[in-house]
């Protein structure tokens, strides 16, 4: 399982992964993986070939994978948490359209890279 995300998503998903371990009820071969890095907003991680932060946060991920041993294609369940900065929210119904169009993006992404 990997957490996608920006500050917020690292401190929830960390706290998930603390009663995961302590927990029987989770399989012992489920592997939790954090890849999650303040500040990464959906829209700075939808294109990992930007050279720029969507490169920079892909990469951190596959550090963590590679860390945890396991391979982005052994990921079965993601955990996304994902916002637009307040300074960019737009008014309703664009925010929500923005979001939308960016959050399909990373799942697109996450999948595209299960595959290679």
């Amino acid at each position: 399982m990997l957490g996608i995300g920006f500050s917020n998503t690292v401190q929830a998903f960390a706290g998930f992964m603390d009663v995961a371990v302590t927990t029987k009820q989770v399989a012992p071969n489920v592997v939790l993986v954090n890849g999650a890095v303040g500040g990464m907003s959906a829209a700075r991680i939808q294109n990992p070939d930007d050279e720029a932060s969507g490169t920079q946060y892909w990469n951190s991920v596959d550090e963590r994978l590679k860390a945890a041993g396991v391979s982005r294609a052994q990921v079965q369940v993601v955990w996304i948490k994902e916002t637009i900065p307040r300074r960019h929210l737009g008014g309703f119904p664009a925010y929500v359209k923005t979001l939308q169009a960016e959050l399909t993006r990373v799942v697109q992404v996450v999948h595209q890279r299960s595959r290679r």
